[in-house]
């Protein structure tokens, strides 16, 4: 086999990965489940691709992976609707995220004897909803700004809160030091160092980009991501929240020029968002591939296929009950902040970590999860089909009233 065959399958993975994004904008159908399901033809089915080799690069692919992902949803947020927003949101956010983890913890204790800390840990992998498939909802169908901004909020904090709370569980199950006490400190102090390390450095980064001439502005922005990620993780900050506020600047930084008066000509370079969807449409499409790789075959059961619907139907009861509280709070849509259920990157990120690990019931916390991301795209779409309906029926009713 030439030693170029691996070039030609990345190549062809490319062209997968596009088609799934097409399908996911055109036709609402979930992008992550087709390129699972092309992982595990590669991997455990056909053996095409070595699962032991591609082991090895899960820790710096996760990291690289959480930077960008979380860079992203910084860049598009809005700065002041962002600040509006982000008591509903964070309120959405914490029980969401409560109640997800609460059922799911139930369920594997109740059904598979797990300890209660590897309960909480899948829970809190598989509390976030995806932030992209919940921007795409939101484009595709008419709701309100409020709703819209709470939502995008929402997904954006759950993404960061699902990964540092994970990784908190992760690094006590590793190095066997679980302290709740400590824990809360721990993420209370990621947080704060995290937030001033992203607002310090986006500050300076978009002083530094004005007087940058030439090309390679993205590639360096890129770097500076990466270092500073390095640079809050060493220094006890979380590398996450300071990706997604390091992007909340730069994606705001006429405003932030303008608070800080610090003058004129601040505004983004479109081409360093449009370079930054490239690079995050080829790490969402590898990693959704990976995780297919590294799925284990003989985890599929009828028992695990029927916890790991139960797992789902229990997310979508917990989106409801949320839903229940927070739109009555909030004034947002009830509907369409029920639906949002899908899991996404940022579950699929986080669940290769205590693989790499060696922890226990590592390879069953990856399995639950692809299940679980593959089983909630399918029901989010299937809702989504069904409130569209029922607004379209609405507003038929509505147009008839209006004519008597």
């Amino acid at each position: 086999m030439s030693f170029l065959y691996p070039i030609f399958v990345a190549s062809l993975l490319i062209f997968v990965g596009y088609i799934a994004n097409y399908l996911f904008h055109t036709k609402k159908l979930p992008e992550s489940i087709l390129l699972i399901i092309v992982g595990i033809l590669l991997g455990p089915l056909l053996s095409i691709i070595n699962v032991e080799s591609i082991t090895k690069i899960a820790p710096l692919f996760s990291a690289i992976a959480v930077a960008i992902i979380l860079f992203e949803g910084g860049l598009d947020l809005d700065l002041f609707q962002t600040i509006k927003a982000i008591p509903y949101a964070t309120f959405l956010a914490i029980i969401n995220t409560s109640l997800s983890i609460l059922f799911t913890t139930i369920i594997l204790k109740f059904f598979l004897n797990w300890d209660w800390i590897y309960g909480i840990l899948l829970g809190s992998i598989l509390s976030g909803i995806s932030g992209p498939v919940v921007i795409s909802i939101l484009s595709g169908i008419e709701v309100d700004e409020k709703t819209k901004t709470t939502l995008s909020v929402e997904s954006s904090v759950t993404d960061a809160f699902t990964i540092l709370l994970s990784l908190t569980i992760i690094n006590f199950l590793a190095f066997g030091n679980v302290d709740i006490h400590s824990a809360a400190k721990n993420i209370a102090s990621a947080y704060s160092v995290g937030t001033l390390f992203g607002l310090v450095f986006g500050i300076i980064w978009i002083t530094l980009l004005k007087r940058l001439k030439g090309k390679f502005r993205y590639m360096l922005t890129l770097a500076f991501l990466f270092m500073i990620y390095v640079i809050s993780e060493e220094l006890g900050g979380s590398g996450a929240i300071t990706a997604l506020i390091f992007g909340l600047v730069l994606g705001n930084s006429e405003e932030v020029a303008k608070m800080l008066r610090l003058g004129k000509g601040f505004e983004l370079d479109n081409t360093l968002k449009i370079f930054h969807e490239e690079v995050t449409f080829f790490i969402r499409t590898f990693f959704f591939i990976y995780l297919g790789i590294i799925f284990d075959l003989k985890l599929l059961s009828i028992k695990f296929a029927v916890i790991s619907l139960i797992i789902s139907l229990l997310l979508v009861a917990a989106r409801y009950i949320t839903s229940e509280i927070i739109s009555n709070i909030a004034k947002i849509d009830k509907k369409v902040t029920s639906i949002m259920i899908a899991r996404g990157l940022g579950a699929a990120v986080v669940a290769t970590i205590p693989f790499y690990y060696g922890l226990k019931n590592a390879l069953s916390i990856l399995g639950f999860t692809t299940a679980i991301i593959i089983l909630t795209n399918l029901i989010n779409a299937l809702l989504i089909m069904i409130v569209e309906k029922g607004k379209i029926e609405e507003n038929n009713m509505q147009k008839k009233n209006l004519n008597f």
